[in-house]
């Protein structure tokens, strides 16, 4: 949906939906935020961000408040958008369960205050508010599994940030989409078009739909895979077995072929390949599960 209304199936009362302006950020917990951080500027080009411009937790209890100045964390420009690299106590729940993983999306909105009451109003509960830096979370308990946060802090009107310092090994990255794993993918779809502006997506390479069911949507210039194993032998099954999550995030270079033989020789192996998608050895990428296309 792209028309800033929908229908809440009630009463035919048509109700506002949030109108994502830029994605914000993807936020990742790893062990080893150094290493990681290093591993983003020397495989794919990363370039630092101000950490002035993160969503540090300002107006939270003083517990949470030292919990995130005693954790590491870097925020990166990475393929046209910024990464946040976390570790330590404000990500050792997600690292306990799962490991390395994608923590979080976030959309910046011009009012986040609309915003909260859209999702108050659908019965979603908000938590991890910051008055401050005006951004709020809503449950994952009630998104389908999906950790996602509005706020209105803008981080693509800051200074771009100059070029690597460096020739980066895979030269000409970019993030094509953000990929979460849930019990329902084309269900899960329609919800998130119900509470916010979305685009259907087509196109883009995707596994075999005899294995799993695949919905990409556009919000705003980010696009979200939306993936439901069919099978056991689907890729995504074992993810899933653990309840629905974020899952991991796809990498688009000019050349897959070259791109993957060059990762290879760099000591990362690629561990499925269907056309133009491949996934490559989270062993090998800090535990963080990739996707690679072209």
């Amino acid at each position: 949906m792209s028309d800033g209304d929908a229908n809440d199936g009630a009463g035919g009362d048509l109700v506002e939906l949030i109108r994502p302006r830029h994605f914000h950020r993807l936020a990742l917990a790893v062990r080893d935020v150094a290493a990681a951080t290093a591993w983003f500027d020397a495989v794919l080009g990363s370039v630092p961000i101000s950490m002035d411009q993160s969503p540090a937790p300002t107006d939270r209890s003083a517990e949470v408040a030292k919990a995130f100045e005693r954790s590491p964390a870097t925020l990166q420009w990475v393929g046209g958008h910024p990464v946040f690299l976390m570790g330590g106590e404000m990500v050792a729940g997600i690292l306990h369960r799962h490991g390395p993983a994608v923590h979080s999306w976030a959309w910046d909105v011009v009012d986040n205050w609309e915003a909260e009451h859209v999702v108050r109003d659908r019965g979603i509960e908000v938590i991890g508010v910051d008055l401050a830096m005006r951004l709020f979370f809503m449950h994952p308990r009630q998104t389908h599994g999906l950790l996602i946060e509005w706020c209105d802090g803008d981080l693509s009107t800051t200074a771009p940030p100059g070029p690597p310092p460096g020739r980066p090994v895979i030269e000409g990255a970019e993030i094509a989409w953000i990929t979460g794993v849930v019990d329902d993918a084309a269900e899960v779809a329609d919800w998130f078009a119900s509470l916010a502006e979305t685009t259907p997506v087509e196109g883009n390479p995707a596994g075999p739909e005899a294995l799993e069911q695949t919905v990409d949507l556009q919000v705003a210039e980010m696009t979200v895979r939306l993936v439901t194993p069919r099978s056991p032998a689907s890729r995504y099954a074992s993810s899933l077995a653990g309840g629905p999550r974020l899952h991991s995030f796809a990498v688009r270079v000019p050349d897959l072929d070259h791109a993957l033989a060059t990762l290879a020789a760099h000591g990362v192996a690629t561990v499925h390949r269907d056309g133009d998608l491949a996934s490559t050895d989270p062993a090998a990428t800090h535990g963080l599960h990739i996707d690679w296309t072209q």
